[in-house]
């Protein structure tokens, strides 16, 4: 008779469930939003200008709301370029910077990009796993599975606004 021994490979020191602090959590949202504006980055020769805008909810300046553009491929551009991202100030200003690997560099690529809009976090440490309450969403829920298009000029804008709306 065949034994076969337990193959559980989530349990060590992370716990039986595999549970991981809030922080490592959010490192890895972030990582998945670098992979995804990064997808793009294998293309020559694309145009970049900068983009900045402001962000409210209701009408008030909305702080702490990540704004990731990534570029769109079309027919005539296969490789769009790398995306950006940018995240609000107190008074729901935000500026983007392209994330690529050579670093960072203020902008967005011009042309069509896809717009998301998501709820940042306060920074903690990767060990800290204290038990907090949840955050209170600052995107609307409604707004969270909107998509929005953006359409970046060759001479940049200050005028990048998205108003939300909770109601």
């Amino acid at each position: 008779m065949t034994t076969f021994a337990n193959t559980n490979r989530r349990s060590g020191p992370a716990g039986p469930r595999g549970r991981r602090s809030r922080a490592a959590a959010w490192c890895a949202v972030f990582f998945a939003l670098a992979g995804l504006a990064i997808a793009g980055c294998g293309g020559k020769g694309y145009a970049t200008a900068p983009v900045s805008g402001t962000v409210t909810v209701d009408g008030k300046a909305t702080p702490g709301i990540a704004v990731t553009f990534q570029p769109i491929a079309s027919d005539k551009k296969k490789e769009p370029g790398p995306g950006s991202a940018g995240l609000t100030d107190a008074t729901g200003r935000y500026k983007l910077e392209i994330i690529a690997p050579t670093g960072k560099k203020p902008g967005a690529v011009v042309g069509k990009h896809r717009v998301t809009l998501v709820t940042g976090s306060a920074e903690r440490a990767p060990d800290d796993d204290t038990a907090r309450p949840a955050p209170k969403p600052v995107v609307p829920l409604k707004e969270l599975g909107k998509t929005r298009e953006f359409d970046v000029p060759a001479g940049g804008t200050d005028k990048a606004d998205f108003a939300l709306s909770s109601k």
